[in-house]
This record gives structure tokens, sequence and C-alpha cells, in this order.
């Protein structure tokens, strides 16, 4: 499936928030190293570290609190392409459009209070769906 319940799909609501978070890690590796050609390596070590970590914490690694939110595992084509691949969009949006990052930090923070208020990670895209 290509949308839909992040257990059986490789894009879901949260592929948005990727691409934003994209375009605002590499607006900041862009800050912090300002002489260096390409970032895309370092937010590809990013992206991919934090889906391991994502992974364990899926699996109760902090508590069930946390492993309830998250409502199931990723399916593994959505962990390893869909969200990869969506960062590297953000990378390349703002690349070529930079003032984007303002956009990005509003519908980013707008994205991730609602999230983190409900009670399930998914509750929204199961209401939008």
């Amino acid at each position: 499936m290509l949308f839909g319940d992040k257990s059986e799909a490789i894009f879901d609501i949260w592929s948005c928030e990727h691409i934003l978070t994209g375009i605002m890690l590499t607006y900041l590796l862009t800050f912090l190293f300002p002489r260096k050609k390409s970032n895309l390596e370092m937010l590809l070590i990013l992206s991919l570290t934090w889906e391991c970590i994502e992974h364990y914490l899926e699996e109760g690694l902090l508590g069930n609190t946390i492993k309830n939110w998250f409502a199931g595992t990723e399916y593994w084509a959505n962990r390893i392409i869909g969200d990869n691949c969506m960062m590297i969009l953000g990378y390349f949006i703002y690349i070529k459009w930079k003032k984007c990052i303002y956009i990005a930090l509003f519908l980013g923070s707008l994205f991730l209070y609602f999230h983190l208020t409900s009670t399930s990670s998914m509750d929204i895209q199961k209401f939008l769906f």
C-alpha cells in the first residue's frame, strides 16, 4: 500500500512531518556548517539514527505509555524508504527555496503539538482519512 496506516503503507500522515523536518534540519545544518558544500549525508545519518531510536520506542524501550502512543510498529518500507525519501525531499525544497523555513517551522510546530497531545500517533490520520 502506498498511503495509509504506518504499519502497512510506505507513506502516512507522518510523511508530511518528515518533509518539514528535512527542511528544518537542512536549515540547522547549513547554519552550523556553512562551509560544507552539502549536508545531505549528515541529514541522512540523523534520519536513519532517529528511525533506529524510533523502532525501540515503538517496542517499548521507555515503557508502555510511549509504546501505546506509537500505536504499533512501522512497516519496514515506511521506516527505511518512505521516511528517508521525505527527509531528502525536505532537503531539496530548502536548497531550492530557503524562505520555506518559516512555513516549515510554523507547520511543524502545529503538527507536533496536535500529534503529541493526541492519545495515539495515528489519531489525526484516522480522523482525516
